[in-house]
């Protein structure tokens, strides 16, 4: 969180008066709810096991592993043969 420690830190050495460090927070405070809400999202879907439920269903598509020789090796058919192995 270096981001609002530099900002105090600018309106602390007045080179940001704190009418406008308050104007920024203001204009900028739907995209930081959105940010929050999305990481929110993504940890609770990670908690849940939906990323490798998906994982899961990719590696038992035959189309998938026509697909995974072209792939990175942490994509690959072996990947996708020791993810499945693991079950």
């Amino acid at each position: 969180m270096e981001s609002p420690g530099g900002a105090v830190l600018l309106v602390l050495t007045r080179l940001l008066p704190p009418a406008a460090a308050a104007h920024a927070i203001h204009e900028g405070l739907d995209v930081y709810l959105f940010l929050i809400g999305m990481m929110l999202l993504a940890e609770t879907a990670r908690h849940e096991g939906v990323f490798d439920w998906v994982r899961r269903r990719r590696c038992r598509s035959r189309a998938w592993l026509g697909v995974a020789r072209a792939l990175p090796a942490h994509l690959s058919r072996r990947h996708c043969r020791n993810h499945l192995s693991v079950e």
